[in-house]
Order: structure tokens, then C-alpha cells, then sequence
């Protein structure tokens, strides 16, 4: 299955010049927690062009020593999908570097939803419009809405919390579970979720440091991955232990490009070793032209696997992953390569 996996992205590879238009794709709300899976024929799928070309290659920087990974993630190695949903990232520069295609009433209105789910009454304070960004500053509080429809809620002074709980960035997991569990009973209104998931996660980068965030699970499991990936809200503490920030996450996915077929884990390890991966980390020379060349992972090394998307602007559409950890991380399509014109590869050396 591998080897016809290869084959096919070496033929996509050779077809780059086919451009196929398809009308009416599904579209869904940005409210909208529930996804649904259209059972299309493969036939109907539009070939996707994952990156911009101009933009930078995707990937995750930084090498770690991790012992476990942790986090709420409804994907697991047992997970029974054979599709996942694609959606078309909607940012478009424009004025002022602005995104062009966001409505600045939209990002007024979500403003105005955050102040009053803190108990701020409209009108009871200005909103400064700086094109790329609202803006509002409420005693203590200053809530500030970006072109990508991400809310931040900074706190001036910090919230203190009860003095049971931690919230210091070397709190453990037990400590910042509790630490969760007070939050969401404490800003209720605000996460605003029917079946909120805890997701106490110890990031890719620090292993020491748990976040907190949550992400809506009263929907099916692949609602819950977008959710997981896309609509979440973190909450940051500061260094004395007290609540300093939340961020809350809401992108344009109202442009389903549609339900593309899933490779395993294991064809997704094959094509790792083959180079056929994204990273922006581990061990490189450069050529003789001066490009970067990137050794291959050393397999035996590769520890942990997961499922996200990448959610990165410089992406055309936004696709699942496979992360894979073997001393850095390493990002490798998780859909059918036969429906990606450029399928990620570069000169790779091996790097035993």
C-alpha cells in the first residue's frame, strides 16, 4: 500500500498544471461546533495546494527531550475515520495589511459578546477600530479582537485566585486540573460551551508547563477534533500564579472544500521516512546552490503520534496532520497524497 501510495504522489507531483474548479462546496457557520460528514465520491474532490508558495514551509520548530506527551486530544491511534474535513483558509491581505475578507462589524460584535459575558454593558465604553484590530480598554480589563477573529481578554493587574489554587507555570497536572476545573465553573458564561472539554496539555515545547484550555465535545468525534484544533479558549496565568489572559479562538471555517480519505499511521511513518515530511527544526546543511537540506529522522527514535491541523497563515487550506516526535517535530499530511499537487518533499540525506 506504501509503495502505491509513493507511486501516487510521484504522479501528482508530474500533474501540477492540472487546476480543477468545483462549484458549491458545503459551507458551515463559525458558530457552528457540529461538522458534517459529506460522503462525497472520490472522483468529486478538487486536488489541494496546501501552501503558499510564496509563504514560508510549515512545520514545527525547536528540539525537545520529552518522556510523555499530554493533552485532551479526541484523536487517538484507535480512532475509527476514514475521512476528515478540509477547509479553505479565507485570510486575504488587504488595506493596511488587513484581512480583506472580514467583516470589522464581526469582529465589533464578538467585542461587545466578550465585554457583556464579563458583565460590561454596551456603551459603557469605547471601541477603538485600528483596521486590523478592535480594540476596547475596561478598567482593568482590555479586550482586543484581531482580523482573524481571535479575542484576547488581557487582565493589567492579574485575577488572583483562591489560595487553593495554582496556576504558576510550574504548577503540576493535578494542580492546573484544579485550576481548570475552577475556571470553568468561574467564567461559565464565557466559555459558553454545552459540554466544555478540559484539555490540560503540556504543549510541544515545554514539558514542564501545562496549559489550560477547552474546546467543545457535544458534538461527534470529528466535530471534536475541529473543535479541538480551531474553537478553543486558553486560559495563561503569569508567573505569581494568577490568571492573566484568555484567548479565545473562532476562525472562518465557513469554507468547507470537503471530506478527504485518510492515510494510517503507519503509510504516514512510510512517507516520513522517505522524506516526505514538514519541519522547521532538525539537523541541516546546504547544498551547493545554498538550500537547506534536511537529514531524514532517524526512525528509531520516533517516539509519539498524533492528529491535528495546522492552522498556519500561510497555508491555502487547512488539512489534518500526523506529528510525529522524534527529538523535533515532524509534520506529515494525514489525507490521501493523490489529492495534493505539492505534496511536501526536499533533499533529504540520511542522516545515519
Amino acid at each position: 500500500m506504501v509503495k502505491k501510495t509513493l507511486k501516487k504522489i510521484m504522479t501528482v507531483l508530474m500533474s501540477l498544471c492540472i487546476i480543477v474548479q468545483l462549484a458549491g462546496c458545503t459551507s458551515t457557520s463559525i458558530e457552528e461546533t457540529k461538522v458534517e460528514v459529506n460522503h462525497v465520491d472520490a472522483k468529486e474532490l478538487e486536488p489541494l495546494t496546501i501552501y503558499n508558495v510564496e509563504g514560508e514551509r510549515a512545520g514545527m520548530a525547536g528540539a525537545v527531550v520529552k518522556s510523555e506527551w499530554i493533552n485532551s486530544n479526541p484523536w487517538t491511534k484507535e480512532s475509527q475515520l476514514s475521512t476528515l474535513p478540509v477547509f479553505r483558509n479565507t485570510w486575504k491581505r488587504g488595506k493596511n495589511n488587513a484581512n480583506a475578507n472580514v467583516d470589522p462589524k464581526d469582529m465589533e460584535n464578538l467585542l461587545v459578546e466578550t465585554a457583556k459575558c464579563l458583565g460590561y454593558k454596551p456603551g459603557k465604553y469605547e471601541i477603538e477600530d485600528r483596521t486590523y484590530q478592535m480594540r476596547a480598554c475596561l478598567k482593568d480589563i482590555e479586550i482586543v479582537v484581531n482580523d482573524e477573529l481571535i479575542t484576547r481578554i488581557y487582565f493589567d493587574s492579574g485575577v488572583s485566585l483562591p489560595r487553593k489554587y495554582n496556576m504558576a507555570n510550574d504548577a503540576s497536572y493535578e494542580e492546573k486540573l484544579k485550576v481548570a476545573q475552577y475556571l470553568q465553573k468561574t467564567y461559565k458564561k464565557l466559555i459558553n460551551m454545552k459540554d466544555p472539554q478540559i484539555n490540560v496539555s503540556n504543549g510541544y515545547y515545554d514539558s514542564k508547563n501545562y496549559s489550560i484550555s477547552f474546546f467543545e465535545g457535544d458534538t461527534d468525534l470529528t466535530g471534536r477534533i475541529v473543535n479541538y484544533n480551531f474553537n478553543k479558549i486558553e486560559f495563561s496565568g503569569n508567573k505569581e500564579g494568577q490568571l492573566s489572559m484568555i484567548t479565545i479562538y473562532r476562525p472562518d471555517l465557513s469554507q468547507k472544500v470537503g471530506d478527504y480519505p485518510l492515510i494510517s499511521v503507519d503509510e504516514a511513518k512510510e512517507l516520513l521516512a522517505n522524506g516526505y515530511f514538514y519541519t522547521k527544526a532538525g539537523s541541516w546543511t546546504r547544498d551547493e546552490q545554498g538550500n537547506i537540506v534536511y537529514n531524514l529522522p532517524v526512525m528509531e527514535w520516533v517516539k509519539f503520534v498524533e492528529l491535528i491541523y495546522d492552522s498556519d497563515s500561510s497555508h491555502n487550506v487547512y488539512i489534518p496532520y500526523y506529528v510525529f516526535y522524534a527529538g523535533v517535530y515532524y509534520l506529515v499530511p494525514a489525507i490521501d497524497p493523490q489529492y495534493i499537487t505539492n505534496m511536501p518533499e526536499g533533499n533529504y540525506r540520511d542522516s545515519k
